[in-house]
């Protein structure tokens, strides 16, 4: 009898244990990612249920330091989906802080993450973030690109409150500030035609440069200013690329609240074929330059006292005219070639009288 007292005993203390600590173990909403370090700072929420969407109105997101920098929640969040929520007043404390969430009954949900001494992840620097890895899951690691998501989620009518005691009254005291509604503009790391990522690539909002390289994420936000002077408050932008050596990228979108876009830009190298063509300026004609054609001197030596022999004055102008002395050569040959074909004739004229001669002379002497 006493053992079963013990045991219903200790059956009723576990009962209670997980009754009351269910919700917080069994967490279907946590904290999967956030960035401590910069402008705005914010924290994703992740839903580890894949058929169950969640209300978040009135639960709150507050960190270790001040409850009256608590984030108020508000809409849905759907099946495995992410929800953004942002804060501009430098909330978490960029050497640690420990992040809660909490129900609209106050209760906590899942476990707090704290960053920094002691905490399970390091403190993110600028631009980068802490996060579970994989979604969902208890390993934490620095994300040097961001991974931040943002599913919108609209109630499609105002869940019916069950009945309950005289609710807790709020105390007005203490100001607590709402979330401030942002789009998200993510830039991936940019790559060329080739797939090979690109370094230093310059990022422009708007064609001013904000001093940043892609991967980057801009916030855009009523009364946003991003790197402290741009102005990113909602409504149409331009968003540009710039890297030496290849094709501007750029892309123009029109900013709501709760937007969230994602790129992965691929840059066109700049080919000597396809640079802007110069303004051609004029050439300047340029002089003609007559060179006159030099005639050689003929050398004309005459004798002298020292005995030179006549006649080299026309070996030297066959030199310097051979075309000249060549055409004077062939005419003497032709007339050459013409006496030495006509000698044979005469003598063959003169041979052939003599032969008729004679043979008339044996003929008339015969018949005599």
């Amino acid at each position: 009898m006493v053992v079963l007292r013990k045991l219903l005993f200790y059956f009723f203390i576990f009962s209670a244990i997980f009754l009351f600590s269910a919700e917080k173990v069994f967490a279907q909403v946590v904290i999967n990612e956030f960035s401590s370090n910069s402008i705005p700072e914010w924290v994703e929420l992740y839903n580890t249920s894949s058929d169950q969407t969640i209300d978040l109105s009135g639960w709150q997101i507050i960190d270790g330091n001040s409850v009256s920098d608590d984030i108020i929640l508000f809409g849905c969040i759907l099946p495995l989906g992410f929800r953004l929520f942002s804060h501009t007043e430098g909330w978490l404390n960029n050497g640690g802080d420990t992040i809660s969430l909490k129900n609209s009954s106050s209760e906590l949900i899942g476990e707090s993450v704290t960053y920094g001494t002691n905490g399970v992840v390091a403190i993110p620097s600028a631009d980068k973030s802490a996060g579970r890895d994989p979604n969902g899951g208890l390993s934490w690691e620095i994300f040097e690109v961001p991974t931040l998501a943002n599913n919108d989620c609209q109630l499609s009518s105002s869940p019916t409150p069950t009945s309950s005691p005289t609710p807790t009254p709020t105390s007005s005291l203490t100001p607590t500030p709402t979330l401030k509604p942002i789009a998200t503009y993510k830039i991936n790391e940019v790559k060329d035609e080739d797939g090979e990522i690109l370094k230093s690539v310059k990022v422009y909002v708007d064609d001013v440069y904000l001093h940043h390289y892609a991967p980057e994420v801009l916030t855009f936000c009523d009364d946003c200013r991003c790197d402290n002077y741009v102005d990113c408050g909602f409504g149409q932008h331009l968003i540009k690329l710039e890297k030496t050596g290849y094709h501007d990228w750029n892309e123009t979108k029109t900013f709501n609240v709760n937007d969230f876009y994602e790129v992965s830009p691929v840059m066109i190298f700049l080919d000597s074929t396809s640079t802007p063509t110069p303004t051609p300026t004029p050439t300047p004609t340029p002089r003609q330059t007559i060179i006159p054609s030099l005639t050689p001197k003929a050398t004309i030596k005459t004798a002298s006292k020292s005995g030179e022999v006549l006649g080299e004055e026309e070996a030297t102008l066959s030199a310097f005219y051979p075309y000249e002395a060549t055409e004077g050569a062939k005419e003497n040959e032709t007339t050459s070639s013409a006496k030495n074909k006509l000698w044979p004739k005469i003598f063959l004229v003169v041979g052939l009288l003599f032969v008729f001669a004679g043979a008339f002379w044996g003929w008339y002497n015969f018949h005599k």
